[in-house]
């Protein structure tokens, strides 16, 4: 576990682009680097802590075989040491989240149209995919929520205007919930979604028409 000052990762997209780690005074809200960049993988664009906080996963946004997710321990210095990297069905990944039981990873490929599903091992390793869920390829799957146990599962599907919806096993297996989806007002363009803490709300920002929509 990070010990001491807070710190903050922030990846980006590009080729060449790095992962960066920055100490945050809290005080000021100043940043500082701490030490020089570090390579984890291509264009790491989204990145996820798991519960306990002490790894890390990154988006590689990217096709081939560069494209999937990069897995990362935090060090009690907060420093970072690559662990491994594992490619999906659809290449590269926009989006990802590590469900709430830190068990496994789920993410979204947005030229795919679909979302993909990786185990966690206790070292903080990945496995290789365990299922796929494909929603269509001009869907463009933007985003993974859960809720608070992590069975349910919401994944907002631009090129559809709708939110996905599904069943996430405890062996790692998809399945589509009843209803199988939600739809979005005409041209609103789903991209993110955010569950409330109480569990009771989720709130999806919708990038074609610049607006936000509660859900129940």
């Amino acid at each position: 576990m990070l010990q001491g000052t807070p710190v903050v990762f922030v990846g980006g997209y590009g080729d060449n682009y790095p992962l960066r780690v920055y100490d945050l005074n809290k005080g000021t809200g100043a940043m500082t680097q701490r030490g020089g960049d570090f390579k984890a993988g291509t264009s790491p664009s989204y990145l996820a802590l798991d519960p306990s906080r002490t790894h890390l996963y990154a988006a590689n946004e990217a096709g081939g075989s560069e494209g999937g997710i990069t897995a990362l321990t935090i060090n009690a210095d907060g420093s970072l040491t690559t662990l491994n990297h594992q490619q999906g069905s659809d290449g590269g990944f926009t989006h990802l989240a590590v469900d709430p039981t830190g068990k496994f990873v789920i993410g979204a490929a947005y030229d795919g149209g679909s979302v993909s599903v990786f185990p966690i091992a206790a070292e903080g390793t990945l496995g290789a995919e365990l299922d796929n869920a494909d929603f269509g390829g001009n869907s463009k799957a933007h985003a993974v929520a859960y809720d608070a146990t992590g069975k349910y599962v919401f994944v907002p599907t631009l090129g559809n205007n709708r939110v996905d919806q599904l069943l996430l096993g405890t062996d790692g297996m998809l399945s589509a919930n009843n209803p199988a989806s939600v739809a979005s007002a005409g041209g609103a363009g789903p991209r993110h979604i955010a569950v409330h803490p109480n569990g009771k709300l989720a709130f999806v920002i919708n990038e074609s028409n610049s607006t936000v929509t509660p859900y129940q």
